[in-house]
């Protein structure tokens, strides 16, 4: 069966599936018939692991109990905010006695811990026009979600059945929504195999990352490996661990589909290697355990004719300069090589390697890995819960426009009260026309309604607008930008209406998958009495067509592309490009500036309560294991926006000690982050804080008023990962926090063919990777903090 294009799929298969929704649902008691299409859920989430408010994937199992062939379309169906029900649907043939899987893919309500949701089969067949009629519903089954994660919580998926040391990130004896030695909590998906893997990238938008220490790749069909490029090219940290004879299906493209976004290296395996070696990368000073004297290290050296620097960036080395973890960018994500054995069981069996020592290096994270004392006593504590990224939902509602309505009213009804009843009254009284007190009233009740009526009329919106808050983020050197959006949308009719995101055009010949889904907590939500359900394609849902009736609808977006804004830019001298930003070779001192270059930007408006953050490399100090100060990062503020087109001079700006700026970023997380949460931290502040999780200061378990930084929407979107590397990160608001100031959304959004007037705030994130700069790190400390 020919659907044509995913427009088309949507209109023409819209309207049927409704009739055939509600015959079914009226269909008589004991009418009937057992389930033509045997339909069953042996996947819900990839290993089995999904989270509260994010996409998860749905593996679905179809035997057609039949007699001939036959077209069908399948669909998950939830409830939206709005008491509507968004059907995420794919298209499939069948056959007799058959059994095919096929991937679903929805976005779960926030809050949604376990439950049902219906999956649904019905028969399909094309007419003479080409359109798709819905028949007979052939089977359903319900696809139980258990144990959900918390929407607060991150994870990390691991392919393979040795978990490398990452356990150390999930102590046992939980029961806190925070980690307890940091602040947002890890949980594994372990066990996954290569062919339990989706054949779409949002199946993965769970991970925020995929540690790979299974077998080769071989396994992954074309589908498989196009959604892990893709989920990497959106922001994905894909981590592979080299095994024993693993060279070949990581370097020769004949055996891995992935090939195309391997760092471009040669790779050397050493045989019979003693780990004692690498100590300083795998143990805690106080651990004096032996280490294996008979193990596999693959060494690492990017190809000296690699397209881009950025195509092989060493991140560690061991003690005679050799690269031992080496990563590649791909878009805004990366993918990364690990060269040490981390899955034999000779060293995973004794905790190895320390995630402070090891991963938190790879991974750009802060964790502290804590005793059984050390956890049995932060479980005795409590932490305040705070959501950083909490305040999105206050930022694009409208109750603005709502309030405008109810306080007309009230005056309305206020001057007609008082007009009508005791100023008429006074004022006949004193002309001694009290007998024509009738004819006053009946006159002030047709003025005021027809101040009423205009009152209305002059603020009931007449146009499609929407409000946003946005994260915009480019890698400098990479072809796209990525961005997710939340938006409210008011379309002021009744009916439908079609919203699309994307270039109708494509971008550039990529082909990415964008996503669209309704947005908002449905706990409590009221139904409208006219609730309908509507499409939404699970393979590709970037458009549908959505029920309306003059109100709003809320929906989460995240686009990969070109926006058409200006991200910054490195400019020369005369503002010519290309430009170049250098990062001063020795750490500088009080009165010394950090970098040199000249940044520019063509964004929509000016960059606001800009942030310069400027990591310097990863520092080797044997008794200094927390990652922050083994990368010492530094942060500048600027005291005023930063206009387009305006060159931004960073030997001015990034200077240690000048007024107005922080120069150490903890300090920026302690003076504008925490302390100020209790005096109400600004959106635009928690919304940049939100991207740094992980590399905040780790709590001080004494402290009373500690707390335990999380977040729930932007999971996915942390820039720790940035702080294994040498790079400079600009992040900045486009659009006053008055939304009356505020600024497009740089997401193309198209509603009923024509691009959406969407005003709200932008954060902007902008990274520039700087040369690399590898520690060199074995078995005995260096001399005091050398590299």
């Amino acid at each position: 069966m020919r659907f044509g294009s995913s427009t088309a799929r949507v209109f023409r298969v819209r309207a049927a599936v409704l009739l055939a929704v509600v015959a079914a649902s009226h269909s008589p008691a004991g009418a009937q018939t057992a389930d033509e299409v045997v339909v069953s859920v042996p996947v819900f989430g990839v290993g089995g692991v999904s989270r509260a408010g994010d996409w998860a994937g749905i593996k679905v199992t179809l035997s057609d109990q039949g007699s001939r062939p036959r077209e069908v379309v399948v669909w998950i169906e939830q409830t939206d905010a709005d008491g509507d029900f968004p059907r995420n649907y794919r298209e499939l043939a069948t056959a007799p006695g058959e059994s095919k899987s096929i991937w679903l893919y929805t976005r779960l309500p926030a809050g949604m811990r376990s439950g049902e949701l219906p999956v649904v089969v019905h028969e399909a067949s094309t007419d003479a026009s080409g359109a798709v009629q819905i028949g007979r519903r052939l089977g359903q089954a319900g696809a139980a979600v258990r144990g959900a994660k918390d929407e607060l919580y991150s994870i990390i998926g691991v392919v393979g059945n040795s978990s490398a040391g990452l356990l150390g990130y999930t102590p046992t004896r939980r029961n806190k929504r925070y980690a307890i030695g940091g602040h947002e909590r890890v949980e594994l998906a372990n066990g996954i195999r290569p062919e339990d893997l989706p054949d779409r990238w949002m199946g993965l938008m769970s991970f925020d990352a995929l540690v790979w220490t299974g077998p080769q790749t071989t396994a992954l069909s074309l589908d498989q490996a196009a959604a892990i490029r893709e989920w990497v090219i959106r922001g994905g940290h894909l981590v592979i661990v080299m095994r024993s004879g693993a060279i070949d299906w990581v370097t020769d493209a004949r055996f891995n589909p992935l090939f195309s976004i391997m760092p471009a290296v040669e790779i050397e395996r050493l045989e019979g290697v003693n780990y004692q070696r690498y100590r300083g990368l795998l143990t805690t000073p106080d651990d004096l355990r032996p280490l294996p004297s008979n193990l596999t290290v693959h060494v690492f050296t990017p190809m000296p004719d690699r397209r881009r620097a950025t195509d092989a960036i060493r991140i560690l080395n061991g003690p005679d300069g050799e690269c031992v973890v080496v990563t590649r960018l791909v878009g805004t994500g990366a993918v990364t090589l690990v060269g040490l054995n981390l899955t034999s069981t000779a060293l995973t069996g004794f905790g190895r390697p320390n995630i402070e020592s090891f991963w938190n290096r790879v991974l750009g994270r802060r964790d502290k890995a804590l005793t059984k004392d050390e956890t049995d006593d932060a479980l005795r504590r409590s932490r305040e819960v705070v959501i950083y990224d909490r305040q999105i939902a206050d930022r694009i509602d409208y109750k603005g426009d709502a309030v405008k309505g109810v306080m007309l009213g009230f005056l309305v009804f206020l001057a007609y009260w008082l007009i009508a009843a005791p100023v008429s009254f006074a004022l006949l009284k004193r002309a001694d026309l009290l007998r024509h007190a009738w004819i006053a009233f009946v006159a002030a009740t047709v003025v005021f309604t027809g101040i009423s009526w205009g009152g209305v009329a002059l603020i009931k919106p007449r146009r499609i607008s929407g409000r946003h808050v946005t994260i915009l983020e480019h890698v400098y050197g990479q072809s796209i930008q990525r961005s997710r959006t939340f938006l409210s949308l008011l379309v002021p009719e009744y009916g439908e209406a079609r919203i699309s995101v994307g270039h109708p055009d494509g971008d550039g010949g990529e082909r990415f998958h964008n996503l669209l889904a309704p947005w908002g907590d449905t706990r409590g939500a009221g139904a409208f009495p006219d609730s309908r359900g509507y499409l939404i394609d699970a393979a590709e849902p970037d458009r549908t067509v959505f029920p309306v009736r003059s109100t709003i609808k809320e929906f989460r977006i995240d686009f990969a592309g070109t926006t058409g804004w200006g991200m910054p830019r490195p400019v020369g001298g005369a503002g010519t490009d290309p430009g170049e930003i250098r990062l001063l070779d020795q750490p500088p001192g009080p009165g010394a500036h950090v970098l040199e270059g000249v940044l520019e930007h063509e964004l929509q408006g000016p960059l606001e309560n800009v942030v310069i953050i400027v990591v310097r490399g990863q520092r080797y100090n044997r008794n200094l294991l927390d990652l922050v100060d083994l990368t010492p990062p530094y942060a500048f503020s600027l005291g005023a926006p930063w206009n387009p087109g305006s060159p931004l001079r960073l030997d001015e700006i990034t200077m240690t000690e000048r007024a107005g700026s922080v120069s150490r970023l903890p300090n920026w997380f302690r003076t504008r982050m925490v302390r100020s949460w209790d005096q109400g931290t600004s959106p635009s502040d928690a919304l940049l804080a939100a991207g740094l999780i992980n590399m905040m200061p780790v709590p001080d378990p004494d402290d009373s008023r500690s707390l335990a930084i999380t977040r729930s929407s932007l999971h996915g979107w942390d820039l720790g990962r940035w702080f294994t590397q040498p790079c400079v990160i600009v992040m900045g608001v486009v659009g006053d926090e008055r939304i009356g100031d505020a600024a497009p959304c740089p997401t193309p959004i198209r509603v009923n063919g024509r691009p959406l007037e969407s005003r709200g705030l932008t954060i902007v994130r902008w990274i520039y990777p700087l040369p690399e700069n590898p520690p060199t790190i074995g078995s005995l400390p260096p001399a005091g903090d050398g590299q």
